[in-house]
């Protein structure tokens, strides 16, 4: 996975640097404050995250669905 700025950039997410973690995998264990485990997921700024893939306890692939508003606009 690349870095969470990456990833918040790419989703069009505004999130201000409120977390620790500079990983995608770092921070999905500071949300969820656990190591995750495979069908794990959370919302998080109008996306639904799932943890696909976990690997030596670490987050190798994840899932993110728009919900709310952000889902309503890419139907449209």
């Amino acid at each position: 996975l690349r870095t969470t700025d990456e990833m918040m950039e790419e989703l069009g997410i505004r999130y201000d640097d409120q977390f620790e973690a500079g990983s995608v995998s770092g921070w999905i264990m500071e949300v969820l404050k656990r190591i995750p485990n495979k069908g794990d997921g959370f919302a998080f700024a109008d996306y639904h995250f799932e943890v696909t893939e976990v690997r030596h306890r670490r987050v190798l692939r994840i899932k993110a669905h728009p919900i709310g508003e952000r889902a309503v606009k890419n139907e449209n």
